[in-house]
């Protein structure tokens, strides 16, 4: 959990400030604004959930259908949530690409896919951060729910763990433990 640093001003601040002493509010500006910028991206930087994932084949367990060939998520924090760049080598050599937007306010977000041409099994995606390692999203199509996906980070942060229920594009039953490595 980040460190919160609290700021004091000198007592005589407000003072300044009442006798018209703009320049010290101006320097003070273009001293805290920059620092609290690094501070935010540091804080996204340090984001469990943000970097570069590769699925783990032999930890993962897939239900329904064939296992990937391979897979890799990048992910990256924006104000409030996450961006995800998906790319999916199907076990018959289909390659699917997926981008996606996310906030942690449990909204539906507008989720872009295709492989070899068609839509994905959902349009739309929606999350809920339970805590900095656990989080849980909502896969829709047309409004309605058909997979659900729980994220855990392990607490050392080199591994993802989604366990997935819900029903696949085919319609078939999906239960799926997929586990992927930070690279």
């Amino acid at each position: 959990m980040p460190k919160i640093v609290y700021l004091t001003l000198p007592q005589r601040f407000g003072e300044m400030l009442a006798k018209g002493d703009h320049m010290m509010l101006r320097r003070l500006t273009m001293l805290l604004v920059p620092a609290f910028l690094a501070s935010v991206g540091a804080l996204a930087q340090n984001d469990p959930l943000t970097g570069t994932w590769k699925i783990n084949l032999a930890r993962s367990n897939y239900i329904a259908g064939s296992p990937p060939r391979s897979g890799t998520n990048k992910i990256t924090a924006v104000p409030g949530g996450i961006r995800v760049v998906a790319d999916l080598v199907a076990a018959n050599g289909q390659v699917s690409h997926s981008v996606f937007t996310e906030k942690f306010d449990g909204k539906d977000y507008p989720y872009e896919a295709s492989a070899g041409g068609k839509p994905a099994a959902f349009d739309t995606v929606s999350g809920i951060r339970i805590d900095e390692n656990t989080y849980e999203n909502t896969c829709k199509l047309k409004g309605q729910v058909v997979l659900t996906y729980r994220v855990v980070i392990s607490p050392d942060g080199k591994t993802r763990t989604l366990t997935g229920k819900g029903k696949n594009v085919l319609g078939e039953t999906v239960n799926e433990v997929i586990v992927y490595d930070k690279q």
